[in-house]
């Protein structure tokens, strides 16, 4: 990252005081100032082994470093003759562009969604883009709150159990991404 951090921000004289990783302290100017904090993802429990750590091939999605993490995991089962299954938990903005670009990949996938698809949107737009998403082969699950998962002996995730459905998956692949 950066590893540049913020201190006091003057709003009558436009600039932004920063100190770099090797302490070094300056004064940014600006015209316009965007506050943007970013967030860590949530994990759930249930995405956790015993020891704490995430369980192989469950990733979250949030930065860069994230992207290349799914990009070798994809490229791998690729490489080795698997054709690669996801599960995409949660199924806001980010979830639904998740899906589309594993789809992309070659990826056979399924949506969880806790309640409906692309909360916040109207009807007829979530009518649409469900449509769209199973015209292209995906899988949307709504209403599909995921309460565990099933591992298999080596470590991959085998089913995904959910209030609603339980999932069976041949490919350990899967997506942690809350919906937005």
């Amino acid at each position: 990252g950066v590893q540049t951090c913020a201190l006091p921000i003057s709003l009558q004289r436009r600039v932004v005081s920063a100190r770099d990783a090797a302490g070094v302290e300056s004064e940014l100017p600006y015209d316009e100032l965007v506050l943007a904090t970013g967030a860590e993802p949530r994990v759930p429990d249930w995405a956790r082994a015993a020891d704490g750590a995430l369980v192989p091939g469950v990733l979250p999605l949030k930065t860069l470093d994230d992207g290349a993490r799914w990009r070798h995991l994809l490229d791998a089962a690729l490489a080795e003759g698997r054709p690669p299954r996801a599960a995409v938990v949660g199924a806001g903005y980010i979830g639904v562009e998740m899906a589309e670009a594993l789809l992309r990949r070659g990826c056979q996938v399924t949506v969880h969604a806790a309640e409906e698809l692309m909360p916040g949107f109207e009807e007829p737009v979530r009518e649409r883009m469900r449509t769209t998403l199973e015209d292209a082969g995906v899988e949307v699950v709504e209403g599909s709150r995921v309460e565990s998962l099933e591992v298999d002996g080596a470590g991959a995730v085998r089913a995904i159990a959910s209030a609603r459905a339980r999932t069976r998956s041949e490919e350990h692949t899967s997506e942690l991404q809350s919906p937005m």
